[in-house]
């Protein structure tokens, strides 16, 4: 969209964001549909509405411990694989704490 006074524009997307909200469409959905840019839909509804971006939380799924634990277990390391990608080397002995300000930290808590 062409650029002209910085309220003009707010007037613009206001209408934009106003439309999307009572289209029962997903942003993405709202902005193909009009012809929008995605990313620009997502920052003027953030800025008009107060909102930011919602961020998925992360799913778990459950472990099945298949044998019974021994001491060289108890010693040995393991990987969190978290849904970005990222691979977590945890130590044995871990700060519990400091695992979950990571976690917080990269999106995976």
């Amino acid at each position: 969209m062409p650029q002209g006074a910085p309220g003009k524009a707010e007037a613009r997307w206001r209408v934009h964001v106003e439309k999307w909200k009572t289209s029962g469409l997903t942003v993405r959905e709202f902005a193909s549909q009009e012809r929008l840019s995605v990313q620009s839909l997502w920052a003027w509804k953030g800025r008009l509405l107060g909102v930011t971006r919602p961020v998925s939380k992360p799913k778990f799924v459950p472990i099945v411990v298949t044998s019974k634990e021994t001491k060289a277990d108890k010693s040995a390391p393991f990987e969190l694989i978290l849904r970005t990608g990222h691979t977590l080397r945890v130590p044995a002995h871990f700060d519990a704490k400091a695992l979950r300000r990571l976690l917080d930290a990269v999106g995976g808590g």
